[in-house]
């Protein structure tokens, strides 16, 4: 059994270098590196030989970009980024409608899409959209995953059971708009087979990375619906770093492999059910620590306790620890709210 810690974060903005869409505007391994001496970080790993190598840790935020080449392996060279879930509905597709192909073709909302060598078992696939005005306005990307300077972009989205006939587990993604899905990576939940896509295509002439990643998280068996998912924010992906970085910067922990749970949108709005229920999954998916980073959700004193009791809860009854952030809200420059409680 093991309490509920709450922390400080004092690495701030440490890992933003390569999120979606965003530059680099000061030496990001220099500020690392300094956040990293503070905590005595390295002296730790030399005298107990620890990496975080074989630990789990739950990451519950705007979700992270599972592109990111400093996320892509652990120390030991296995999966970095091993689960994804969304609590969000900012990447839900409505995917209902269903169409069956003829000559190689299937028409929705007046929309007609090429589907040539993609299979469908029962012969009848499912299709929706993804909108960008799904986004909230406020994030960091506006609302424009693609990076194409507008916020009205539709993708097509095609559901196909491709194993069984009736159990729908593969979408496809017309991320370049060209009305053809035979051009697009087929893609299943995350888990499954660690793949994903991206919205856009990245200028590398340019200090910005014009695409956004996105994994497929949810897909219901009866093909009508799939969720979408991807960190419009940047700031879960910088929490992910500054703890499990392994590449051209090195986090906290590289070793440690991360399960990504989103449950704040990209203009960092959210809920106190949704991360709930995040770290409720979290718990039951096996993870060892649940990084909790998001304190200006805290609005009051009673909801404060409430969320404080939840976590004690939770935490006693599962061996987990919890880490959350104090926040940025306390009264002077590099100061946190109070925790308002001695336990």
């Amino acid at each position: 059994m093991k309490k509920v810690i709450i922390l400080t974060i004092i690495f701030i903005f440490c890992f933003t270098g390569l999120c979606q869409g965003q530059g680099l505007n000061f030496n990001v391994n220099e500020s690392m590196l300094e956040a990293l001496k503070s905590i005595n970080a390295d002296t730790f790993r030399q005298l107990y030989g620890a990496d975080g190598s074989g630990i789990k840790v739950a990451i519950i935020d705007t979700g992270v970009d599972v592109s990111h080449p400093d996320l892509q392996k652990t120390t030991q060279g296995k999966v970095k980024i091993t689960e994804y879930m969304d609590f969000t509905d900012e990447g839900y597709v409505n995917t209902k409608i269903s169409v069956i192909p003829k000559n190689n073709r299937v028409t929705a909302d007046g929309k007609n899409y090429d589907v040539a060598g993609i299979d469908t078992r029962c012969g009848i696939f499912h299709i929706g959209f993804f909108k960008e005005s799904q986004l909230d306005k406020n994030s960091p990307i506006w609302q424009d995953v693609n990076r194409n300077g507008r916020n009205d972009d539709i993708f097509g989205v095609l559901v196909a059971d491709s194993a069984l006939p009736g159990i729908y587990d593969t979408v496809y993604v017309d991320t370049n708009q060209n009305f053809d899905f035979s051009d697009e990576e087929p893609l299943k939940v995350y888990s499954t087979d660690y793949k994903w896509a991206s919205f856009g295509k990245d200028n590398p002439a340019t200090d910005y990375v014009e695409e956004s990643s996105f994994v497929v998280s949810t897909v219901d068996i009866n093909g009508n619906f799939v969720n979408l998912s991807f960190d419009g924010n940047g700031h879960g992906t910088h929490v992910a770093g500054i703890i499990a970085a392994n590449g051209r910067l090195y986090g906290t922990a590289p070793g440690v492999e991360l399960m990504a749970i989103k449950a704040i949108s990209s203009s960092g709005e959210g809920n106190w059910e949704d991360i709930f229920n995040g770290i409720d999954y979290a718990v039951k998916q096996g993870a060892d620590i649940i990084n909790v980073s998001i304190g200006d959700l805290v609005a009051s004193k009673e909801g404060h306790k409430a969320q404080l009791n939840f976590l004690k809860e939770i935490s006693m009854e599962s061996d987990v620890l919890i880490v959350v952030a104090a926040g940025n809200s306390g009264p002077g420059l590099s100061t946190a709210y109070d925790a308002d409680d001695n336990e």
